[in-house]
């Protein structure tokens, strides 16, 4: 899994034997998880968009300010997510 890289030779495969998923932010952070996580927060309205098309609505527990379609993301929490503190945020989310 990798989110918005700036430089795709920043992406690389990880392997943790304690863990099934190593995600690496481009500011070096390491997430580490033992499972898939099961709770999406979707700041971007087209992603948000298509999650709904794949039939994973149900999995968002937050949106964005600009999410308003499909008109059931609105039932959704809006957030606003402070940057500097998201590793944190995310791991207690997931």
């Amino acid at each position: 899994m990798t989110g918005c890289s700036q430089n795709k030779q920043d992406i690389k495969e990880h392997v943790d034997e304690e863990y099934d998923i190593v995600i690496v932010d481009d500011s070096g952070v390491e997430i580490k998880l033992k499972e898939p996580a099961q709770r999406i927060i979707s700041l971007y309205s087209a992603h948000t968009e298509n999650l709904f098309e794949i039939e994973a609505g149900d999995q968002i527990i937050g949106r964005g300010k600009s999410d308003v379609y499909p008109v059931e993301v609105l039932e959704k929490r809006f957030m606003i997510i402070d940057l500097t503190r998201r590793k944190s945020l995310l791991l207690n989310l997931i």
